[in-house]
């Protein structure tokens, strides 16, 4: 096997409390998944025995909810892609860094605590390291983490097959910071920002001008969302507020929210949902006076900073990644169906807060600089063949 390998993962897990166990090649490998359930198999693409594909395949059509990751021979995205495809959830750099790493080990544990419940016959040892549980395989095809059997059909990455490059054609500067959140009611835009503790009303035929200004002295708004005479806002303080469309903006309703950071709120015509930066979660609520929260969704991407809804599909934007992601409903399972990427994105140091449509074109709302980008119209994004529509 791939020795120089095998010692980069020992000594990244070093102090995690992990058990090591070798699998020799893919026959091992499925050998081992008879004996016990796995968090992760982890397998090497350069030192493996087979076609990976037909590895992967083979996988999940006898453990169709198994978690793989593939550590890849190069830095290839059409590699990856096909990879993801044939049922990767992940794939590596050969060169990967500690972060890069932990990040995707601590996020598969805590999906599986999420998805499956722990099962723990060392309740303080598991508590002490969050590591415990995750058991690896180091092995010439493949690393092998013991644990929990969880189900992963996020498909992050595998959007990447679906990229449309968003490009600038405008852009706003603002008069105030901190904006939260943007929201387009068909004719002005209305913009949150948390550290005024106010919604600012812009005219797009005006350059952008505001109109009118709605202050509020015991709310810091940093959602945002519309539909016909009703204003959605969340706030920093842990509410999801509806305010009437009048000339004050008056609340009309006003929920504690499900999660403990709330970040985002969008309409979809018949319900509302909301997500939370701690949890990493999104819900689904009733519009009734309660907010009721029907289903709840993990988030497939980093840090669901905002929500909007467009045409038939959810939208979130993710502020770690600086992406708008399109969604699709499977079950109990968020998918990422389509992305929108701005190049600059990637690289600038701003912050991504928010997004919105307009019927032709995608407009952002960034922090550091405070301003709003209007992106030329772009066709719209395919997504996977045959999705399944929520």
């Amino acid at each position: 096997g791939d020795l120089a390998l095998k010692s980069k993962i020992r000594d990244l897990l070093l102090d995690s409390e992990v058990y090591l166990q070798e699998a020799s090649g893919s026959k091992n490998v499925f050998y081992q998944m008879e004996k016990e359930r796995f968090d992760l198999v982890i397998c090497h693409e350069v030192q493996a025995d087979c076609v990976m594909e037909d590895f992967l395949r083979a996988v999940k059509r006898k453990y169709q909810e198994q978690s793989i990751l593939v550590i890849l021979e190069r830095h290839q995205m059409a590699r990856a892609v096909s990879l993801m495809r044939a049922g990767a959830y992940d794939c590596m750099e050969p060169e990967f860094g500690a972060i890069a790493f932990g990040g995707v080990m601590r996020k598969g544990l805590e999906r599986s605590e999420n998805l499956s419940g722990t099962i723990n016959t060392n309740p303080r040892s598991r508590w002490k390291n969050p590591w415990f549980w995750m058991a690896v395989c180091l092995g010439a095809a493949c690393l092998v983490s013991g644990g929990l059997y969880l189900r992963w059909q996020l498909q992050r990455e595998l959007a990447i097959a679906r990229l449309t490059k968003l490009e600038l054609e405008k852009e706003y500067l603002l008069p105030y910071k901190h904006p939260s959140g943007i929201q387009f009611d068909g004719r002005f835009f209305w913009i949150a920002d948390w550290f005024t503790q106010s919604v600012y009303k812009h005219d797009p035929d005006k350059n952008f001008e505001i109109v009118d200004i709605f202050h509020f002295s015991d709310t810091n708004p940093v959602g945002i969302a519309q539909a016909g005479t009703v204003l959605w806002l969340v706030s920093s303080s842990g509410f999801l507020e509806k305010r009437m469309m009048d000339e004050k903006l008056s609340l009309a309703g006003k929920s504690s929210s499900p999660g403990p950071y709330p970040s985002g709120i969008a309409y979809d015509g018949g319900f509302l949902w909301s997500s939370d930066l701690k949890e990493k979660k999104v819900y689904k609520h009733a519009s009734d006076q309660n907010m009721t929260v029907l289903e709840i969704y993990p988030y497939p991407g980093d840090a669901p900073v905002a929500l909007f809804w467009k045409d038939d599909h959810l939208w979130s934007v993710d502020g770690v990644r600086k992406t708008l992601y399109r969604h699709r409903m499977e079950g109990s399972t968020l998918l990422i169906d389509a992305v929108q990427q701005y190049d600059q994105y990637r690289n600038a140091g701003f912050n991504l807060v928010g997004a919105t449509f307009d019927g032709s074109r995608f407009w952002s709302l960034t922090e550091n600089p405070s301003r709003v980008i209007r992106h030329g119209r772009q066709p719209e994004p395919k997504g996977r063949e045959n999705p399944t529509e929520p």
